[in-house]
């Protein structure tokens, strides 16, 4: 017995035709294609053009430059090197709401270990030139400057309340280092006094996936107003292979 259209029709009822069914199925059918091929093309987005963060320095301009600064409280003026790290962006999508914070720092001792700096606490860094915690969009193959820190000239550091801390007591010819934390802790835990630091950097964006690396930085507390002396004999700052700490 060939059931014919009619007699399927007779069978589903309802006022319906066969055909009216036929078209609904496919359209479902079509609907559950498209959703599939979209979340397909998502992942296949999420895999191959995702934003890719990397962190570098290099030691020359402009990741240190020699600025002079005004208190603009007291019109007092000195000589600063700033320290700037770049935020790259090596992926094929922009990197949205970016965040490099120091989440630890180890000192070295006397005896060549390096020991976890238990007073310092986990803070962001602010991006060059806005003072933000929070950087927007980097756009691929772009970076943009975060401050590591920087260095005000010794014999001027009196004029200037944030490189000054009751409890930190250095020699008013020798150098400190003034991390570029978004707030000051009251600890005094932003200053670097003269000695060997490793700082554990980390980058994320809120689409990208979370870097860390290692810098250190080999202050010795000496000043000098030429550049390339202060970057040979003043401080010394690398990024450190991750296999190596």
């Amino acid at each position: 017995m060939v059931l014919t259209l009619t007699d399927l029709e007779k069978i589903f009822g309802g006022g319906y035709m066969i055909t009216d069914w036929l078209t609904a199925i496919g359209t479902i059918g079509a609907s559950v294609v498209a959703l599939f091929i979209a979340i397909f093309h998502e992942r296949l987005r999420a895999l191959f053009w995702h934003p890719k963060l990397v962190i570098r320095y290099e030691n020359k301009s402009p990741d240190v430059s020699l600025i002079p600064v005004t208190n603009q409280k007291t019109g007092a003026k000195a000589k600063c090197y700033y320290f700037r790290l770049r935020i790259y962006n090596e992926g094929k999508s922009s990197a949205e709401i970016i965040e490099v914070f120091i989440e630890e720092i180890h000192r070295r001792q006397a005896d060549g270990k390096f020991e976890l700096w238990q007073e310092f606490i986990p803070l962001n860094l602010v991006w060059s030139h806005y003072g933000q915690p929070y950087f927007l969009r980097i756009p691929p193959n772009v970076y943009k400057h975060c401050d590591l820190g920087n260095i005000l000239e010794p014999s001027e550091r009196q004029n200037f309340p944030e490189h000054v801390h009751p409890q930190i007591n250095v020699p008013q010819d020798k150098t400190m280092m003034c991390l570029g934390l978004i707030t000051l802790p009251n600890t005094g835990s932003y200053l670097l006094v003269p000695g060997v630091y490793r700082i554990v950097l980390v980058a994320v964006a809120a689409n990208a996936g979370i870097v860390r690396r290692t810098i250190e930085v080999n202050l010795t507390g000496n000043w000098y107003a030429d550049e390339h002396q202060m970057i040979r004999e003043g401080i010394g700052i690398k990024l450190l292979d991750d296999t190596t700490y």
